[in-house]
């Protein structure tokens, strides 16, 4: 039902998007492509001069070319995100009308796997990679070689945890849920089991 009221993006959109961005940085960046192989004859062309590299025209054809598509699919992958956040939002609101999604999730929740800590694992991951991309991009705009000072002020990735509390809460609530059905059917087992006695 959440997937009925909240459809992901089609995946063959994305995927035929991703071709047609990727086809089209290409082509923008086609003289790069055939730029010469002169390095493999002159590999001393590679060498640090004044603190500054040559990037091979094809290194830099490949760079500027995935850093275009990156930047449009970028909005159809948030998309997607957003899409799977609704689809948990409204299990989370009616879940409890199927004793099967309570568990699902209960137990999810409990593993650890559930969509949420997913997206937040996803965002923290893809924030890293923009923070990542920005301390190298001026790296390459410039041609500056890599120091070691600049090896030593690499970023680093850091988990953070979801809340605890919030964690907590959604398990607890799911699990309460269960409990709660539990016990209305064994009321209805027994309560209907001594009637049928009575009888």
């Amino acid at each position: 039902m959440s997937r009925t009221l909240y459809p992901a993006p089609s995946r063959t959109e994305l995927a035929s998007r991703t071709r047609v961005v990727t086809a089209e940085a290409l082509r923008e960046y086609e003289n790069l492509y055939s730029a010469d192989y002169r390095y493999a004859s002159d590999p001393d062309a590679l060498l640090i001069k004044d603190g500054h590299i040559e990037i091979p025209a094809r290194m830099r054809a490949f760079f500027l070319a995935k850093q275009r598509v990156d930047e449009q699919i970028e909005p159809l992958l948030k998309n997607f995100d957003r899409q799977l956040l609704r689809q948990q939002d409204l299990v989370d609101k009616i879940g409890f009308l199927s004793p099967a999604i309570l568990v699902n999730e209960g137990l999810n929740g409990v593993a650890g796997t559930d969509s949420r800590r997913f997206l937040a694992f996803k965002n923290q991951t893809e924030e890293f990679h923009n923070v990542w991309r920005k301390y190298f991009v001026p790296l390459i705009a410039n041609d500056r070689a890599t120091t070691v000072g600049d090896v030593e002020s690499l970023p680093r990735w850091k988990w953070r945890e979801i809340s605890a509390d919030e964690n907590n809460h959604r398990i607890w609530s799911k699990i309460g849920l269960m409990l709660v059905l539990l016990a209305g059917l064994a009321w209805a087992t027994v309560f209907g089991v001594s009637r049928g006695s009575i009888v």
